[in-house]
């Protein structure tokens, strides 16, 4: 009994599964994309927090023009 054609085989099966598979996970550029949205709805999530105000229903000031602490602190 010879080994090569199924050593041959198993190699082709092999390779074609890691093919197949990075098709169908996106490989690791599609990973990176999703990863940075991820991040940047963590982002936007956190803003929106910053500027949810528990008395919305009085007069809101303008949204001031730079977001760093002391404007978000003086905005609500």
């Amino acid at each position: 009994m010879r080994l090569e054609p199924f050593i041959s085989g198993a190699s082709v099966t092999i390779i074609a599964a890691i093919v197949v598979g990075l098709f169908t996970v996106g490989g690791p550029n599609q990973a990176r994309r999703e990863m940075f949205d991820l991040r940047r709805y963590d982002d936007l999530t956190r803003i929106s927090q910053a500027l949810w105000c528990p008395n919305w229903r009085v007069q809101q000031p303008t949204l001031p023009n730079e977001l760093n602490l002391t404007t978000i602190r003086a905005y609500c």
